[in-house]
């Protein structure tokens, strides 16, 4: 909510602590809909600072784990977070 809080105010200084230590911190061992809750929070942010592409990367970080241990709710939230990325910021088409 950081991010997201510090993005939306324009104060993307004030963010990138926090967005370096979402972009380095592993996936938590068990996904659940908290965690896809902060996911989306995240990239929501990271679309207004216009640091889509890091939200993608992100994105793509939780997704190769989200196959191997799918909870329903974590998996809406990463939708959520790829169409939201998708709709402000499409990368190769996608």
């Amino acid at each position: 909510m950081l991010v997201y809080g510090a993005a939306a105010r324009g104060a993307h200084a004030e963010a990138a602590p926090y967005l370096s230590l979402a972009l380095s911190t592993d996936p938590a061992h068990e996904l659940t809909g908290v965690h896809g809750q902060a996911l989306h929070a995240l990239t929501a942010g990271m679309v207004l600072m216009g640091q889509s592409e890091l939200g993608w990367q992100l994105v793509a970080r939780f997704e190769a784990r989200a196959l191997a241990e799918p909870d329903q709710v974590f998996g809406a939230f990463l939708k959520l977070s790829r169409c939201q990325l998708a709709t402000n910021s499409p990368r190769d088409g996608q």
